[in-house]
C-alpha cells in the first residue's frame, strides 16, 4: 500500500546516551500551550530541542519524524507521515494511501487536498513532531503546510523542530496568539538548572563562581554545558583551566566540523563577512558584498542570516540586529584565520565602517575603519560627523570615539587634539588644555589646517587666556576664532559666544556683553532651539556673577522649558542646577524636591559636574534642614563618583565632606580629607559651591594661632579674581570669611566692616543662608554689630535664621549618614537669637538654662538634682548636652562662656536655702 522506500528508523525519536535531565519548566511551557494549533521550537544545535520533545511527548498519542532532504517530494513526506500513524494504530487515509500506492502520476495538489481531509477525521488528540524541518524547502511541501495552518485538523498538534524560522509567512498566527514559539532564551539553561544538572548528571558540587564562568563561556548552549561539565568530570581539571582549553578545541573542533564546514563557499562568504562586526544586520551585511561585487544573491544572505544553526542571536523584538554566539564567533575567528577570504578583510572592514557612520553608528563605524589599517580614512570620516556630535552635547560617544585611537595620534593628530580638548571643557579639566593647546601648536608645523581648525585652535587659546586672566587678549583670540568658524559647528561657535560675553563682562563691559548675546538671539531661528539655551545660559551666567538672582529665573524657566522639550539633556542640567542654587540662596528649599528628582532622572544626560554640583546644592539644602536627607544626597554623590570613575567628580565629593565635617565642627575630619584633597577643580566661576572657599575655611578653623598669613595667602588671588569679575557671590563669602578671620584676631572694627559689606552685598542679591554656612564667629560678629547699634532689620531678618525650635532641635541626626570611617561629632552650631535687641541665646533647653544658672551659684550635682526634683544622673546628661552646646569641657568653662553670652538672667537660690 505505501512506498517501499520508507525507512522506520525516521520515525523514532533519537537515543540519548546518560540520564535525562528534566527541565520542568520548559515541559510545563509546552504543556500550558498545546491546545494551540503548532509549536514552533528555534534554535541550532545542541540545545536539547529533540531530547526535550522526545520526553515531553512520551507518555502521549505522538508521531515522529526525522526529516531530511528526500521529504522535499512532497510525496515521500507523506507517506511518512501517514506510516507514522498506522504504526500508532490510527489509519483515516484510506483514499490517500491508494494515491501513494498509485503507479501513474498524480497530481501534488489533490494528493495534499485528499491527506489534509483525511486527518481530518482523526477524533483523538495526536502530536505530530517534525524534527530537522528547516531541511524542507520545496515549495509545494511548503505549501502543504500553508494550508495547514490555514485550517488545521481539530486533533492534531504539530510541533515543528528547526534551525530557522519556518521560510512560510507565521505572522498572522503569532498575532492571533496561535503559535507557541520557543527560542534561544528559552532553551538557554538557567543558573538553577545548571546547578541541578551538575549536581544530578555528574555528581559536581559548582560554586558560585563556577557556575558564572560556564554561563559565560557558554551563554546557556546546552550541549556546550555538557562537554564542559564531561571533561571536567573527566580529567579532574581546575575548571577555570579546563574552560580556557575547551573553549579553544572542543568548542572550535565541533563548530569547524558540524557547522562552518559543511556550508556552501557562498554562505561562507557571508559567514565570513558577519564574523568581522560585533553585531550586523542584513543591509550591513549586503552593503559590504555589493562592494566586493560578489555576486551573492538577496537570498543567500537572508538564508544564512536566519539560519539558526549559525548560532545567530537576534538583538531586538524585530529581528534587525544579531550576533552570533561568542563561541561560534570566535570558531569562524580560526576558520577564517588561514582563508583565502582573509585577504577581503581590509575592505570588508572599511566598506563596513563607512555603511555604520552612514547610519549614525559612528563609534562601531570607526572602530572598523581603524582595524582595517586605514586610520587616516577614519579621521576624515571623523571630521565629517563630529560636529553633529558636539551640536547635540554627545561628549560621551566623542570620547568613546577618541579613545580607540592609537595614544601617539591622540597626542599628534590635530584633529584629535580638538576634540582631546572639547572632551576635558566638558568634563571641568581646564587646567589640561594649556598642554593640549601645546600639542596643537607641534601639531599645526607638520600639517597644514584648514579655516574650522585654526579657528577651534584660536578659541582654545582664549579660553585659556581668559582663566588665567588675561581678558584683552582672549577677547582678540575669540574675535580670530569667530571669523574662521564655520556656521555648519554651531556649539563650538555658541561656546565662542559664551567667551566673547564673559571676556566683555570681565573687562567691564557687562551691557555690551548682554547686548552682543541679544543680538545672538535675534540671528537664531525658532527651530535652533539647542543654540538659543546655550546662549540664555550665557545671559544667565553673567547675571550669576552679579548676582542678579531675580533676572536669571525667567531665562533658567526657559531653559529648563525648551531643553526638556526638545531633548537638550546638557542644558536641561544648567538649568535645573540654577533654578536649584536659586532656591538654595533665597532659603526656599522645600521648593526644590521635584527638581532634584528631574535632575536624578536625567544625571547621565547633562554634563557630571552640573550633577555634582546639584548633588551639592542637595546637600547644602540638607545641612540647612536639620540634616533632613543628608544621608541620601551623600549616597548619591558617592555612587554617582563610582559610576564615572572620574577623579575631578571624586575630589568634589571630597570637598563635600570636607564642608560637611566642617558644619559639624569635626576640624580632625575635615582636616584628614583636606590632606587628599583638590580644591581647585575649576575657576569658581559657574557654581555656587565654591570649593576654593571650602578650602579657606579649613585653613582659617582650623588654625591654632593668632598668625593666619597662609589663609591670607590663598585668599589674595580669589579677591582679585571676584573684584575683576564683579563676582558678588564670591566676594561676599570672602567678606564673610576676612570677618570672621578679624574677629579671631581682635580685630573688632576690620570684622564689623567685612560683615557690613557682606551684608551689604547679600541684602542687594537676596542671598540669606550663606551666613549659616560658616563658624559660629559669624552669629559672634553679627550679635556684636547688633549691640553696637549698628542693627537693620535686614541684619534682624539675618539674625532671625539662627532660631531654631525646640522640637526641630531634639531632632535625632543620623551618624551613617557618612561613609565609612567618616565620624560625626554632635552639632557646636546649634545658636537660637531671639527677636530681642540685643540679646542672644545659645539653644539650650529651659531645664538646662536652670541648671547652668545653678552651676553658676555653686551647686554640686546632688544640690541641683535636689532643687529641681531630678535624679543625679539626669543632671549629669543635661551637663553634657550644655558643654557640647557652648563648645566647652567643664563647669567653669559653661559659666565663662554663659556670663559672656549674658544667659544668667535669674536670680537662682543657694544649696543652704
Amino acid at each position: 500500500m505505501l512506498p517501499n522506500q520508507v525507512l522506520t528508523t525516521k520515525l523514532n525519536p533519537p537515543s540519548y546516551f546518560q540520564e535525562y535531565f528534566k527541565r520542568d519548566r520548559l515541559e510545563e511551557l509546552l504543556e500550558k500551550n498545546s491546545n494551540r494549533i503548532a509549536t514552533i521550537i528555534c534554535a541550532g544545535a545542541g540545545y536539547g530541542k529533540s531530547t526535550l520533545v522526545s520526553h515531553w511527548v512520551e507518555n502521549k498519542k505522538a508521531i515522529w519524524i526525522s526529516c531530511d532532504t528526500e521529504m522535499n517530494d512532497l510525496k515521500v513526506l507523506i507517506s511518512y507521515i501517514t506510516y507514522g500513524f498506522i504504526k500508532n494504530e490510527i489509519n483515516p487515509f484510506q483514499l490517500t494511501s491508494k494515491l501513494l500506492a498509485s503507479q501513474s502520476p498524480i497530481r501534488e495538489e489533490l494528493l495534499f487536498n485528499t491527506f489534509l481531509s483525511e486527518i481530518n477525521l482523526i477524533k483523538e488528540k495526536i502530536y505530530v513532531v517534525l524534527d530537522d524541518f528547516h531541511v524542507l524547502k520545496n515549495q509545494q511541501t511548503i505549501k502543504l503546510f500553508q494550508i495547514y495552518f490555514r485550517f488545521p485538523p481539530e486533533n492534531i498538534h504539530l510541533v515543528i523542530l528547526t534551525r530557522q524560522n519556518p521560510t512560510f509567512n507565521i505572522e498572522k498566527y503569532r498575532i492571533n496568539q496561535l503559535l507557541n514559539e520557543v527560542g534561544v532564551c528559552d532553551l538557554s539553561i538557567t543558573t538553577s538548572e545548571l546547578k541541578i544538572y551538575a549536581k544530578s548528571t555528574f555528581n559536581l558540587t559548582l560554586n558560585a563562581y563556577q557556575i558564572d564562568a560556564i554561563n559565560r563561556s557558554t551563554e546557556g548552549w546546552f550541549l556546550g554545558v555538557n562537554q564542559l561539565l564531561i571533561s571536567y568530570k573527566d580529567l579532574k581539571t581546575p575548571l577555570a583551566k579546563k574552560l580556557q582549553i575547551l573553549n579553544q578545541q572542543q568548542f572550535n573542533t565541533y563548530f569547524i566540523e558540524e557547522v562552518i564546514g559543511r556550508q556552501s563557499k557562498d554562505n561562507q562568504k557571508v559567514l565570513f563577512v558577519c564574523s568581522l562586526f560585533s553585531r550586523f544586520c542584513k543591509n550591513l551585511i549586503s552593503t559590504v558584498l555589493d562592494d566586493l561585487e560578489s555576486g551573492l544573491s538577496s537570498t543567500v544572505i537572508s538564508q544564512t542570516l536566519k539560519n539558526k544553526n549559525n548560532f545567530i542571536i537576534s538583538l531586538d523584538t524585530v529581528n534587525k540586529w544579531f550576533r552570533f554566539h561568542h563561541q561560534f564567533q570566535e570558531a569562524l575567528e580560526v576558520y577564517f584565520s588561514n582563508h583565502l577570504f582573509e585577504d577581503l578583510r581590509s575592505d570588508c572592514l572599511i566598506s563596513g565602517g563607512k555603511w555604520l557612520i552612514a547610519n549614525k553608528l559612528y563609534e562601531e563605524g570607526t572602530s572598523k575603519m581603524i582595524a582595517s589599517g586605514n586610520k587616516e580614512m577614519a579621521i576624515y570620516h571623523l571630521q565629517s560627523f563630529r560636529y553633529q556630535l558636539l551640536n547635540t552635547d554627545q561628549h560621551n560617544r566623542l570620547a568613546e570615539i577618541y579613545n580607540l585611537f592609537p595614544v601617539a595620534d591622540r597626542k599628534s593628530n590635530i584633529e584629535l587634539l580638538l576634540i582631546n580638548a572639547h572632551i576635558r571643557e566638558n568634563q571641568g579639566k581646564i587646567k589640561l588644555l594649556p598642554e593640549i593647546k601645546k600639542q596643537c601648536d607641534e601639531a599645526i608645523k607638520k600639517e597644514k589646517l584648514n579655516n574650522q581648525q585654526l579657528g577651534e585652535c584660536k578659541l582654545w587659546n582664549a579660553v585659556i587666556l581668559y582663566h588665567s586672566g588675561k581678558y584683552v587678549e582672549s577677547l582678540g583670540s575669540v574675535n580670530q576664532a569667530l571669523a574662521l568658524l564655520s556656521d555648519n559647528a554651531k556649539s563650538v561657535k555658541t561656546f565662542s559666544y559664551a567667551y566673547k560675553a564673559f571676556a566683555l563682562n570681565a573687562l567691564n563691559k557687562k551691557d555690551e556683553a548682554l547686548n552682543f548675546l541679544n543680538s545672538r538671539l535675534d540671528f537664531l531661528h525658532k527651530s535652533e532651539t539647542h543654540s538659543i539655551v546655550r546662549i540664555l545660559f550665557c545671559k544667565v551666567a553673567i547675571y550669576r556673577l552679579y548676582s542678579e538672582l531675580k533676572n536669571c529665573i525667567p531665562f533658567v524657566s526657559q531653559i529648563i522649558d525648551i531643553s526638556e522639550r526638545y531633548g537638550h539633556y546638557e542644558t536641561l542640567g544648567m538649568g535645573l542646577y540654577f533654578q536649584l542654587e536659586y532656591n538654595y540662596r533665597t532659603a526656599n528649599c522645600l521648593k526644590c524636591e521635584e527638581y532634584f528628582k528631574k535632575a536624578h532622572e536625567y544625571r547621565y544626560g547633562m554634563r557630571p559636574y552640573w550633577y555634582a554640583n546639584i548633588l551639592g546644592i542637595k546637600i547644602y539644602c540638607s545641612l540647612h534642614q536639620n540634616y533632613k536627607g543628608l544621608k541620601e544626597s551623600i549616597q548619591q554623590l558617592d555612587e554617582f563618583s563610582k559610576d564615572l570613575n572620574a577623579d575631578n567628580i571624586s575630589q568634589f565629593r571630597n570637598v563635600m565632606l570636607t564642608e560637611v565635617a566642617l558644619r559639624e565642627g569635626n576640624y580632625e575630619q575635615a582636616l584628614q580629607l583636606y590632606k587628599k584633597s583638590s580644591f581647585h577643580l575649576y575657576a569658581p566661576f559657574l557654581y555656587y559651591n565654591l570649593t576654593q572657599i571650602t578650602e579657606l575655611k579649613v585653613l582659617l578653623y582650623t588654625n591654632k594661632t593668632n598668625d593666619l598669613e597662609t589663609f591670607y595667602k590663598a585668599s589674595k588671588s580669589l579677591w582679585k579674581f571676584g573684584r575683576a569679575q564683579q563676582h558678588s557671590n564670591l566676594l561676599l563669602q570672602l567678606n564673610i570669611l576676612n570677618a570672621i578671620a578679624s574677629h579671631m584676631q581682635g580685630k573688632t572694627n576690620d570684622a564689623t566692616n567685612y560683615m557690613s559689606e557682606a551684608l551689604s552685598i547679600s541684602e542687594a542679591t537676596g542671598d540669606l543662608l550663606v551666613y549659616k554656612e560658616f563658624s559660629y564667629h559669624v552669629l559672634e560678629v553679627l550679635v556684636n554689630m547688633a549691640q553696637k547699634a549698628v542693627s537693620s532689620s535686614y541684619l534682624r531678618r539675618v539674625l532671625s535664621l539662627f532660631e531654631i525650635s525646640e522640637q526641630n532641635k531634639t531632632a535625632s541626626k543620623d551618624s551613617s549618614v557618612y561613609p565609612q570611617n567618616f565620624h560625626s561629632t554632635e552639632s557646636t552650631q546649634d545658636i537660637i537669637v531671639e527677636s530681642i535687641v540685643h540679646k542672644i541665646e545659645i539653644l539650650i533647653s529651659k531645664r538646662e538654662l536652670q541648671i547652668l544658672e545653678l552651676v553658676a551659684k555653686g551647686f554640686k550635682n546632688n544640690d541641683i538634682a535636689n532643687t529641681l526634683f531630678i535624679s543625679v544622673e539626669t543632671v549629669k546628661k543635661h551637663l553634657s548636652s550644655v558643654y557640647k552646646k557652648l563648645k566647652v569641657k567643664n563647669r567653669i568653662g559653661a559659666v565663662i562662656k554663659a556670663k559672656k553670652f549674658n544667659l544668667l538672667k535669674s536670680q537662682a537660690p543657694s544649696p543652704e536655702s
